[in-house]
């Protein structure tokens, strides 16, 4: 449990060090309160060596851990709550449906989509070529190179 509470300490650092990469200072702030709160019940699950006190203050710990680093990614993403929600729900949702995202590789048995035609509009071609004439053909005089 240190290493987690170690990592968390550590991404702190870095964000007060470089603090452009923090996006939401509240929820920066809040997940600092929470790292402050997760060395409190660790303390406190020290003096109680073993026994339930032990126990109950590891657990609280732990789920202050997984909120504090997910305050730290909302905060580094600049995302809200909900907008990481709906994210989420995007994600499910694809896994349980599948993507609609068109198949690179096919896989065995399944047909590859079909290469676009040369009936897409001109607009969309970029002409790598500048628009420079071709060098003129030197004459043909009917004599054969010495070269």
């Amino acid at each position: 449990m240190e290493g987690v509470t170690t990592a968390i300490v550590a991404f702190i650092f870095a964000c007060l060090i470089w603090p452009h990469i923090v996006k939401n200072k509240p929820q920066f702030y809040s997940a600092l309160g929470m790292l402050m709160i997760i060395i409190l019940f660790d303390a406190i699950g020290h003096m109680a060596t073993e026994g339930p006190l032990h126990h109950v203050m590891y657990v609280l710990a732990a789920l202050l851990q997984m909120l504090t680093i997910l305050l730290l990614v909302l905060s580094v993403g600049g995302l809200t709550v909900r907008q990481l929600g709906f994210e989420v729900q995007q994600t499910i949702e694809a896994i349980r449906k599948g993507d609609d995202r068109p198949v690179l590789v096919p896989l065995k048995g399944e047909q590859p989509m079909p290469r676009k035609t040369e009936d897409e509009p001109a607009s969309t071609r970029i002409n790598l070529t500048p628009d420079v004439p071709p060098p003129p053909k030197p004459q043909d005089s009917g004599s054969i190179p010495l070269e």
